[in-house]
């Protein structure tokens, strides 16, 4: 039976609360501050177009420091208003700051521990004697790039003095056999590496020049008087020339009458470059020196700055996201506890941007509407159930006939007021003898109970004969299947008293017997 409109309960749904000012700002607030915070690094690190001058950097920290304080303003803020819902007892207060805990603990423990790595990492990294050693370390391989090129000089001087020895050895062949004088001359320069060999003249005549096979091939040079006249001495020098690439050697030719080797072979780049590198370096560091505490203390400030602006960035997005994840339980809570108040009628908002817990909450709203309906239903089985019930009671009360009602295990369920009497109990005395076995209240009918729940019939007549009040007494007796309780089968037992019917009989038949007697 349904519910009257009046006495329906007032379908309830949940209030959405309106979202205050800080809640509707922090997501512009926050994403302009981590783009403040991204750009404050690309200009502090030189990435812009902009130079970070002394003024830009002040601006920057001013900037920074401005949003740092907003964003802890929001953090505080969204904190105080959980605080307050957790002493007010709020629907799953505690869930909330659990789970708000648990975002914080993620987003602080990375910053921290990257502060204190960066920290002792930048401590370690501007440290003077570190600094001094990278200088040491420096001018250790500047030394060693200049012994390289001393090294290589001195190769080259001893390739060359081993060269003009054998030429001079070659005397004959060349006048002989010019052309395999060339080939020899050649093949040795090839062989040695040269990028320039000739036999050159005081004055600059070049007496033979070769190929020497070398993809860096370098134009023979005339060499000054003076590097002529050292030469001449076996002295054990280079000549160095294209702007120091090139090392030159001169070594005499006795045999062809003032004549020299001239030999060339280009210097190690490495050699050339690295020493200018190392000086230029040299440079940055006594300029980075000046200026390292002012340095140290600027980046320090900066990330500390860019550090808390990431930690409360974070915070707040934590926030935010357990407020979202937060709310529909919340809802769901005191939806429930109406539920559980009896109010089938509450229904929770759907809200699809939710994802999963919108579909929780149509999932919600649908079982209550089931179990609005299926309470509708009991309620008008019930009162079917009511209306059968009384309608049966008033036919049993009515009847003549005694009628018992027996469960599955034998035991009395049902006596209507003739069977009390039959049994000799009141109505309180009836109410004992519920649920007692009928053998105890009824031993004369226990046979017939016992032999209906062992058989198949549907039905069950006999007449027996029951004492009572010092008189005998006949009953026909009736016993039919009656529902089944929990898959086992229950009787009722009817009894009509016959005995005034049996009396009448006995004696239209002895009258009978009277009249006709012959």
């Amino acid at each position: 039976m349904k519910q009257s409109k009046e006495n329906r309960p007032e379908t309830r749904q949940p209030r959405r609360r309106e979202r205050r000012l800080p809640s509707r700002l922090g997501p512009y607030v926050v994403g302009l501050a981590i783009v403040i915070a991204i750009g404050s690094f690309l200009l502090f690190a030189g990435l812009t177009p902009f130079t970070p001058t002394e003024a830009n950097v002040k601006y920057l920290f001013q900037l920074d420091a401005a949003a740092v304080a907003v964003l802890a303003a929001l953090v505080a803020f969204e904190a105080f208003q959980l605080v307050r819902a957790w002493r007010a007892k709020t629907a799953a207060a505690g869930l909330h700051i659990r789970i708000v805990a648990l975002f914080a603990v993620i987003a602080a423990v990375p910053a921290i521990s990257m502060a204190v790595v960066s920290s002792v990492t930048l401590d370690k990294l501007f440290n003077p004697a570190f600094m001094r050693d990278v200088r040491g370390f420096i001018g250790g391989a500047t030394e060693a790039a200049n012994l390289f090129r001393e090294n290589q000089c001195l190769w080259l001087l001893q390739e060359a003095q081993l060269t003009a020895t054998d030429l001079d050895r070659g005397k004959p062949m060349f006048d002989s056999d010019r052309k395999l004088f060339k080939e020899f001359f050649a093949s040795r320069a090839h062989f040695l590496g040269f990028s320039a060999a000739a036999m050159i003249k005081r004055d600059g005549t070049i007496v033979e020049q070769v190929e020497t096979g070398s993809m860096l091939r370098e134009p023979v040079v005339k060499p000054q008087e003076q590097d002529f006249a050292d030469s001449a001495k076996n002295e054990p020098l280079c000549l160095i020339l294209n702007q120091g690439r090139t090392f030159v050697a001169l070594r005499p030719l006795p045999a062809f009458g003032d004549t020299f080797l001239y030999t060339s072979r280009p210097v190690d780049p490495f050699t050339v470059e690295f020493p200018k590198q190392a000086m230029a370096l040299n440079q940055l560091f006594d300029s980075f020196e000046q200026h390292r505490g002012e340095f140290e203390t600027k980046l320090a400030i900066m990330f500390g700055l860019l550090t808390a602006i990431m930690l409360l960035s974070a915070v707040w997005i934590g926030l935010a996201f357990t407020n979202a994840l937060v709310g529909p339980i919340r809802r769901l809570i005191a939806a429930t506890d109406q539920v559980s108040a009896g109010n089938f009628y509450v229904q929770v908002p759907v809200r699809t941007a939710e994802g999963d817990l919108a579909h929780l909450g149509a999932t919600f709203n649908k079982m209550t509407s089931e179990l609005r309906q299926q309470q509708s239903r009991l309620i008008a089985a019930n009162h079917i159930m009511d209306e059968r019930r009384i309608f049966t009671e008033a036919v049993l009360f009515g009847v003549p006939a005694a009628v018992i009602g027996v469960g599955a295990r034998g035991d009395v369920t049902v006596l209507n007021p003739s069977a009390r009497a039959l049994v000799g109990a009141g109505d309180q005395d009836g109410d004992k003898a519920i649920g007692r076995p009928v053998a105890d209240v009824l031993p004369e009918l226990a046979a017939m109970i016992e032999e209906a729940r062992a058989g198949y019939s549907r039905m069950m007549q006999r007449q027996i004969g029951l004492s009572r009040d010092g008189r005998d007494r006949t009953f026909n007796v009736r016993i039919t299947p009656g529902p089944l309780n929990r898959g086992e089968r229950t009787f009722v037992a009817t009894l009509d008293d016959m005995t005034d019917l049996v009396t009448a009989q006995r004696t239209a038949a002895w009258a009978y017997v009277a009249t006709h007697r012959p």
